[in-house]
């Protein structure tokens, strides 16, 4: 893999592009070579998106510590073990701040932000026509969404334009 910064999102594709036309004796032996392991006894769609998954792993970095440590959390109260994260006692509905509801980018995964309030979300035509516009895509043709063509621009603001501003101007950002 190539640092990141350096074209290494065209490598990651056609990595997945191989792997999403080979074959399942390739898919397992590609498994062997990346997870170091036999592979689990999965579908061939299963053990490409797994595949996919890890070599975008490799080139952009995996989850953070913080991310893991949550994980590992969750799965020991869903087996029963443990005591429930304080977030899961609480059965009150909340709001929280929009910085928390920021996913890490990746190639199959963005932000799209859009000006409406909480509770207005759900009727919002432009949330609405943001999820039809995801969901209207071809399986395993996923783009990015185009907020750059006509009216969009107005709408659909780029979530990550105060980075590149603070970029830009040398000023760098203040933590929310």
């Amino acid at each position: 893999m190539t640092p990141a910064g350096s074209g290494h999102q065209s490598t990651v594709e056609s990595e997945i592009s191989a792997l999403e036309q080979a074959g399942v004796i390739a898919l397992r032996a590609e498994w062997r070579r990346l997870f170091g392991s036999d592979p689990p006894r999965l579908s061939r769609d299963l053990l490409v998106r797994a595949l996919a998954y890890r070599v975008q792993e490799r080139a952009m970095g995996g989850l953070s510590r913080a991310s893991l440590k949550r994980l590992r959390e969750l799965a020991e109260n869903a087996e029963g073990r443990g005591h429930p994260p304080e977030q899961a006692a609480s059965l009150r509905p909340g709001v929280v701040a929009w910085q928390c509801s920021v996913e890490r980018e990746t190639m199959i995964a963005e932000n799209i932000e859009v000006e409406a309030s909480h509770i207005g979300l759900g009727a919002h035509p432009s949330v609405i026509y943001a999820i039809a516009d995801r969901l209207s895509q071809p399986e395993g043709a996923w783009k990015k969404f185009d907020r750059q063509s006509g009216l969009r621009t107005f709408f659909y603001k780029d979530p990550q334009r105060q980075e590149r501003c603070a970029a830009r101007s040398g000023t760098p950002l203040l933590a929310a």
